[in-house]
């Protein structure tokens, strides 16, 4: 059973490799102040902290 449990867990470990390499990071400095607010986002934030109070 050992056997089988570390062929697993090399098996694993190889794909989640592959799968690392394989992710390419996104630019999302082009959707950089795309969103416009009607209140200020840290005192929404704090406003919704309080909710909870």
């Amino acid at each position: 059973m050992s056997e089988k449990k570390t062929a697993d867990s090399k098996r694993v470990a190889a794909e989640l490799l592959v799968l690392k390499k394989k992710r390419k990071g996104m630019d999302l400095s082009k959707y950089a102040g795309k969103v416009k607010f009607d209140i200020d986002p840290v005192e929404y934030q704090r406003q919704i902290r309080d909710e909870w109070r």
